[in-house]
Formats: C-alpha cells, sequence, structure tokens
C-alpha cells in the first residue's frame, strides 16, 4: 500500500473546487441550479434595495445569454482589494469564494431559493461574465468565466450610464446543454417583487410592482368560498414593522372554515421557508390570541444575523423571534374584528 500523507493533499483554489465539484454548490445539475446563478445575481441588486441605492431590477433571457441590471451604485472596482492580486475589490467579488455571509460583511443580505454562493461560485460555473458598472461618473468595464479574469479593468467617463449590467453564459462543460427554468424565473420574480414594496422587477417584456407588498401576494394566494366573497371582501390584515433588528412583514386574509386549517407561507431574507420554523409558530400563537384562522397567512423576515434549525435553511430557529412576532401582533391583531358565517 502507498503511504498517504499531507504532501500528497491537493489544495484547490476557489474556481478550482467549484469547477471540479459543481454540485456541492449548485446541487443537481438542472434548470433550477442554472436559475440559482442568476438569483444570486438579483439578491445583490436586492440588497442594495435594502441600503436605498436601487429602485429598479431588470433580467432579460435571449436564448442562452442572461443579463441582470440595476440602477443602484456600482460594484466597488474604484476601490482597492484587501487581498493580493486583484486588481479591485470588485474584481476580487469574482475571483474568491466567502465563508460568511456575504463577501463584504453587509446586512441584511437577501438570498432568493436558498442561494447565498457568491459572485466567485458565479465566476467559476460561467463561460463568459461581462460586467459594467457606473461609479461617480465613470463606467467600469470587466470580463471573467470559467473562475478567471478574461479581460483587464477598463474605466471611461460615461454620465449617460448608471447602475450596473452583467450579462453571462453559462459553462456548457458543466451544465451540458441545460437551460434556464423561465417559469420558476418569472414566478420567483414575481414574489421578490411582493417582499419589497416599492422596488420594480422587470422580467422580459413584464413589470412586476407592488404597493402593497404580502397584502397584494395574499390576495392572489387566496382561494375563499366564491359565494362569500360575493357577499363582501374577505377580512385582510397587513403589518409591517421591526424589533431588534427584524423587519417583519406578515399579510393575511379570509376566514378559515371548521374543517380546514390556515395555510401559511414563510420566507427570511427572500428564502422560502418550506419547514416552517419559529416565525411560523409566533404568528399562529398570535393570530389564536386573536381567535382568528385566517385562510392564508404570509410572513416574510428581513434579519440581520438569522439562525436556521439546520443545514439546508428550511426552518428558522431562536424562541426570541416567536415572541418578537407576538409581541409586534399583539395591538394590530386586536383591532380585528372576525366575522362569523
Amino acid at each position: 500500500m502507498k503511504k498517504y500523507d499531507a504532501s500528497q493533499v491537493q489544495v484547490l483554489n476557489s474556481p478550482e473546487a467549484v469547477r471540479k465539484r459543481p454540485g456541492m454548490y449548485l446541487g443537481n445539475i438542472d434548470s433550477l441550479a442554472a436559475n440559482t446563478v442568476i438569483y444570486e445575481l438579483v439578491a445583490n441588486s436586492v440588497d442594495q434595495y435594502l441600503a436605498g441605492f436601487v429602485s429598479k431590477v431588470k433580467l432579460v433571457i435571449i436564448d442562452d445569454v442572461a443579463t441582470v441590471e440595476d440602477d443602484g451604485g456600482g460594484l466597488p472596482f474604484n476601490k482597492k482589494s484587501t487581498s493580493d492580486g486583484f486588481s479591485s475589490l470588485a474584481e476580487s467579488f469574482f475571483m474568491s469564494l466567502h465563508n460568511t455571509a456575504t463577501r463584504d460583511g453587509h446586512a441584511p443580505h437577501v438570498h432568493i431559493k436558498g442561494g447565498g454562493l457568491g459572485l466567485g461560485v458565479v465566476n467559476a460555473v460561467c463561460e463568459h461574465i461581462n460586467v459594467g458598472s457606473s461609479i461617480n461618473g465613470k463606467r467600469y468595464k470587466q470580463s471573467f468565466g470559467k473562475g478567471k479574469v478574461l479581460s483587464d479593468c477598463i474605466a471611461d467617463n460615461s454620465s449617460l450610464q448608471i447602475g450596473t449590467t452583467i450579462e453571462l453564459t453559462l459553462d456548457s462543460e458543466i451544465f451540458g446543454e441545460t437551460k434556464f427554468d423561465l417559469f420558476d424565473l418569472r414566478k420567483t420574480m414575481f414574489e421578490v417583487a411582493h417582499f419589497y414594496p416599492g422596488l420594480v422587477i422587470e422580467f422580459q417584456s413584464e413589470r412586476f410592482y407592488s404597493e402593497q407588498g404580502l397584502l397584494d401576494l395574499a390576495y392572489f394566494y387566496y382561494q375563499g368560498p366564491l359565494e362569500r366573497i360575493a357577499k363582501s371582501n374577505p377580512i385582510k390584515f397587513f403589518f409591517d414593522g421591526e424589533i431588534n433588528q427584524v423587519q417583519l412583514h406578515v399579510a393575511a386574509i379570509g376566514n378559515a372554515s371548521d374543517d380546514s386549517e390556515t395555510r401559511l407561507l414563510s420566507w427570511v431574507n427572500g428564502a422560502q421557508t418550506i419547514l416552517g420554523g419559529v416565525h411560523e409558530d409566533g404568528l399562529r400563537n398570535a393570530f389564536s390570541m386573536a381567535g382568528w384562522s385566517p385562510s392564508i397567512a404570509i410572513v416574510h423576515a428581513v434579519m440581520h444575523n438569522p439562525k436556521y434549525a439546520g443545514p439546508t435553511k428550511d426552518a428558522l430557529a431562536g424562541a426570541e423571534i416567536s415572541e418578537a412576532i407576538i409581541q409586534l401582533l399583539e395591538e394590530p391583531l386586536s383591532k380585528i374584528k372576525v366575522p362569523s358565517f
């Protein structure tokens, strides 16, 4: 037998690690994995929306080319990297992985459909990424792909363009003939527009925008008895508040019948928590205290440091969140008058 020791351990840099085992980062290499690459870019734009820098995100898919565009403050091509060998902080984002919630430590940070990969993973699984970003009157342009820097960063004076545009094609060596799932993309962009009221999201030829946020989404999911809807508008509730660095958005509509339960949907920082967790527990308890069982209830928590019950992030943990939700909702829910049928 050959002796195995530390000298035989091969240490891979970030792009090599991703390209050698992409499934560890993306799961099954299918259309949903392809969509995850786009969700990472959209999530970065939504982060800037939460920080007050972005009002619109545009996503266009033409054949195999995806383009994500926003009107924000741009990527930090004008800042020096804290790591050796990179021409800018923005370049380091595309050329390295991070083991923290975000590469630069900003919070809260949005994830879409799980996500949280970082631009380094996006670069590793794409054949080409062409980036254009405007900062302080200059337009910076640079290309990446297959985990590498494909061109030097150039800058020119441009007052005509704002925000950031990222155009990408997936690497066929990893994805083969896999295509983007346009149905899933459309559904997700529709939901994201309702998670963040006031944010405009354009997808292909459509434009998604919501002033009432989750309440509009609750109407969309609501399936009340037609005869009741005809007699009067269904009972509805909306709450938007914050406690202990947790932004809480809640919407509910209708009245569950005796033989049914409330259909409850939940998200944390834009990612659906399909197994629920403490935010759903708190919401159920708050409704119970108010004596109301709505037909549909939706909760979205935006947190700086969410804690989950498992590595898949399908359930939120932390008993204090449940108590905070009850505290926040007790007074506004006390004003709800639940009709009897």
